[in-house]
């Protein structure tokens, strides 16, 4: 026996629950089924109705089919598990994401799942402007959070020697004169994506980039309207430039 529950105001419609329970019957075969409703009360004394959908003892509910591609691989969604991407040399991921000085925390919670769904390692640098153990960040993130790959440093002097293990360095802000347009990924090496706070970008280490890092390696998003617009999002930017450097070394390694 299969149940599912529709929950909704006092009052619901009928006729929207029949249409319901019609349409979950040609998905999953259940015929004859039984639509009853109860009619629940809170402790507010507010009520709610509870349209459920029984099939027939008699009756088995078939799976979903998934069709899969000759490889085994679904073509998309459920089952179209990323390749996993990892360095030649020592097996570490491959794709890295640098957020230095970040100050909204939902950014940061956004953009370590986004890593975590493509297997790249999150470096989140200090001074930040909430604790990571806040419920916002760990909320943005869902029950994911304790699972990304989170390396934490205490600025950004700490963090040097680990910047100097990558053989691809793209640093984000809106005054670079590179567009994004024109940055090519290439399966070289390790790559880091590197960006600043929500309030001042990269500010706090331009002394640093202008004494050792090739303006070459400086990056900017195309944007319209530049006297109305001022940026992108910090965890949209990020997640656009890791999710295009992964389909691009995905590529070259399918080719």
């Amino acid at each position: 026996m299969m149940s599912v529950a529709f929950l909704g105001v006092s009052g619901v419609d009928l006729r929207s629950c029949v249409e319901v329970s019609e349409t979950l019957q040609a998905d999953s075969s259940l015929v004859c089924a039984k639509l009853r409703l109860k009619t629940l009360c809170n402790t507010r004394r507010k009520c709610m109705t509870v349209a459920t959908l029984s099939a027939s003892s008699d009756q088995e509910v078939q799976p979903r089919q998934v069709h899969l591609k000759a490889d085994g691989k679904a073509p998309f969604g459920l089952g179209a598990a990323p390749a996993i991407l990892s360095d030649d040399t020592d097996g570490e991921p491959l794709l890295h994401v640098v957020f230095v000085s970040p100050q909204i925390h939902w950014n940061t919670g956004n953009i370590g799942r986004t890593c975590l769904g493509i297997g790249a390692r999150l470096h989140v640098i200090g001074p930040i402007g909430f604790s990571l153990d806040d419920k916002h960040v760990k909320r943005a993130g869902l029950d994911y959070w304790k699972f990304v790959d989170l390396r934490v440093y205490e600025n950004w002097a700490q963090f040097v020697p680990v910047l100097k293990t990558f053989t691809n360095r793209f640093y984000f802000t809106k005054y670079a004169h590179v567009s994004m347009l024109d940055v090519s990924f290439t399966d070289s090496g390790k790559t880091v994506l590197i960006f600043g706070s929500e309030v001042d970008g990269l500010t706090s280490i331009r002394e640093w980039l202008n004494e050792n890092e090739d303006p070459q390696h400086m990056v900017a998003y195309p944007m319209n309207a530049p006297d109305v617009f001022r940026s992108y999002n910090l965890s949209t930017s990020a997640s656009m430039a890791l999710w295009e450097a992964y389909k691009s070394i995905v590529n070259i390694r399918r080719s």
